[in-house]
């Protein structure tokens, strides 16, 4: 599976490879000069899972800002990207899915790739796909 999502998605698995190598946790210059956007989620009792923070290309990617938002918004108000956010956390390990959606007008092929980094917190990579 490795192989297939190197292969596929280059610089996913540069993060997935980071997140690995430092026993959980996405260093600083993993994220420097990424080319997926990313978005930190972080689970709140209640309302589930949020937005913390977000890259700015992710507001472009998908037409809106999101810092405070539910997890929903990654996959275009559907609760996928919030059950994959949770099961992320759930087994520690990480989670990668493609999906086809509707954005601002336009259907667009994504992966988004969850590593989680502690007990509800997660990293959330997203990437077009061709």
């Amino acid at each position: 599976m490795t192989d297939l999502i190197a292969t596929r998605h280059p610089h996913l698995h540069r993060l997935i490879e980071a997140w690995r190598t430092h026993g959980g946790v996405v260093p600083a210059e993993a994220l420097r000069g990424r080319e997926a956007p990313v978005a930190w989620l972080r689970l709140e009792d209640p309302g589930g899972w949020r937005i913390d923070a977000a890259d700015a290309r992710l507001a472009e990617l998908y037409g809106g800002a999101f810092v405070g938002e539910s997890a929903r918004a990654l996959s275009a108000g559907e609760e996928a990207a919030a059950c994959e956010a949770q099961a992320a956390d759930e087994t520690g390990r990480e989670i990668l899915v493609e999906a086809t959606l509707s954005l601002a007008g336009r259907r667009v092929r994504l992966a988004r790739l969850y590593l989680p980094l502690a007990a509800g917190e997660v990293l959330c990579a997203v990437a077009t796909v061709a």
